[in-house]
């Protein structure tokens, strides 16, 4: 886990001036890298803010440039607090906000523990995480094209939240026409109409409905009659409450991890997706939580509005004939 620390200076270094002390690093001159290792708080979060403001190709660095002088979007959505795969590379911390979880990945402090050592293994780290570095940018570049593409679909309504859910179903499923797809907590309608403009056959279930159409159904998600074989399932700020208190007894089914993701694969036919966006908190599951359930995680890198608030979003796909490891939950439930 990379350690935090204090710092002296709220400035941020100068990132082609880091960017440097990694290329002499690599030429086998670590020093002046291992005293910005001393002067930053996290070497991760440090690290990924150099990458996505000097490192890359120049198509890259410009692409991210533009996005970082972009007051509006810059501050809603920031290029450093991301799903990057080189931090996080085969589990996303759903469960964790994003800081926190780019924070505590283990890639920057392995890189420091090299510099510090010196000789052959610092040379041969700082030149990997040179290749690392443009990775980083390459994926901020991506995140800030992507998102040219979904401010034009931005309302209000439907919000950004509901645009990024609406790219993750999408990605998943193609054209939505046709699709069966069930919103859990509709709210002002803004996707639900989104969802129907495109010909899904959307239809939604709210405790409290703010629309009242004839596929609006007024329930509770856990408990409400619903006919099932859903091709995707929905929400956004909708599951939020269960990640303050996973694993902990409870009698509101909406705070367990379990009984959510039971309730999914059992509404869902083999293949289908669910896209959640959460804007305040996390995920209220993990990802070896979701794989118990029956589900594979999607990875994508979607532009994410609700990182710089605390929450996170995810794409889950039911797997074929997979049935849920319910010895596992019963677990959780403890």
């Amino acid at each position: 886990m990379a350690r935090a620390r204090s710092t002296t200076s709220g400035s941020r270094p100068d990132p082609k001036r880091a960017l440097e002390a990694l290329r002499d690093a690599a030429r086998g001159r670590p020093d002046e890298l291992a005293g910005f290792f001393s002067k930053v708080p996290n070497v991760n979060l440090a690290l990924v803010d150099v990458a996505i403001r000097a490192a890359g190709t120049e198509a890259d660095r410009v692409t991210c440039a533009i996005h970082l002088q972009d007051r509006l979007w810059a501050e809603a959505i920031p290029l450093s607090v991301h799903e990057y795969s080189v931090l996080l590379p085969a589990d996303p911390l759903l469960e964790r906000p994003i800081a926190a979880a780019l924070a505590q990945s283990p890639w920057g402090l392995a890189l420091e523990r090299a510099v510090r050592a010196g000789g052959e293994r610092a040379r041969a780290a700082a030149e990997s995480a040179l290749a690392d570095m443009n990775r980083i940018a390459s994926e901020a570049a991506q995140v800030a094209r992507k998102l040219r593409e979904l401010e034009e679909r931005v309302g209000p309504p439907p919000t950004i939240l509901q645009v990024q859910a609406l790219a993750r179903l999408e990605r998943c499923l193609g054209l939505l026409d046709g699709k069966r797809i069930l919103e859990v907590g509709a709210q002002d309608g803004g996707l639900l109409y989104a969802l129907r403009r495109l010909g899904a056959e959307a239809s939604a279930i709210d405790l409290q409905p703010e629309i009242h159409a004839s596929f609006v159904q007024q329930g509770d998600f856990f408990t409400a009659d619903l006919s099932g074989g859903y091709e995707a399932i929905v929400a956004t700020a909708v599951f939020e409450w269960g990640s303050n208190v996973r694993g902990e007894r409870t009698p509101d089914a909406r705070n367990q991890s379990a009984e959510l993701l039971l309730r999914f694969h059992e509404l869902l036919v083999d293949g289908g997706v669910v896209a959640l966006e959460n804007i305040l908190l996390p995920i209220p599951f993990s990802k070896g939580q979701a794989e118990n359930a029956g589900f594979e995680l999607v990875r994508e890198l979607l532009p994410a509005a609700n990182h710089a608030s605390g929450g996170r979003g995810c794409t889950l796909r039911k797997r074929l004939r997979s049935q849920p490891h319910r010895r596992a939950y019963e677990v959780l439930r403890r």
